[in-house]
């Protein structure tokens, strides 16, 4: 198992690098998340790593637009790493199929800096962290709504 380089800044330390599609009604919304993003990466529980701005349109098509050419958007233009784009027109429009149609979006590569210690951990034990998945709110809902199925309760304190 490789170490990552702790003290090289543009390394990623973690194994948490995650993409997520912030859904917008247009682009001039970008100014009103741009502050959220950049507080969370000057917090340091992310580190961008990619990010790209989209629309889409009534045929499905997917318009990709360079942050620092849509003019100042909260200063969010300043916080993409200038080595090169992560992320190829085909990953952006496999991420952008989200969107519905007549909206625009952010495509966010990041890198979850908020588990550097449980991945420190893991790694001291000579393990690390594999793998991991969003869960929508709407799912959650349902089954706090339904509550847990008795079976699998029963086998999962059999186990």
């Amino acid at each position: 198992m490789t170490e990552p380089d702790h003290s090289d800044p543009d390394s990623v330390m973690s194994d948490l690098v995650e993409y997520l599609v912030i859904q917008l009604p247009n682009l001039d919304a970008l100014a009103a998340v741009g502050p959220a993003i950049i507080a969370l990466h000057e917090d340091s529980t992310i580190r961008i790593l990619d990010l790209v701005a989209v629309t889409t349109d009534e045929f499905g098509s997917v318009d990709e637009y360079p942050l620092d050419s849509l003019g100042p958007i909260g200063g969010l233009e300043h916080f993409v790493p200038e080595h090169g784009s992560l992320l190829s027109s085909r990953d952006v429009r496999l991420a952008a199929l989200g969107l519905p149609a007549g909206t625009a979006g952010l495509v966010l590569v990041s890198e979850d800096r908020w588990a550097a210690t449980l991945e420190a951990a893991a790694r001291r034990a000579g393990g690390r962290i594999v793998a991991g998945d969003r869960i929508s709110a709407h799912r959650i809902g349902l089954a706090l709504a339904h509550g847990p199925d008795p079976v699998q309760v029963a086998e999962r304190r059999r186990g």
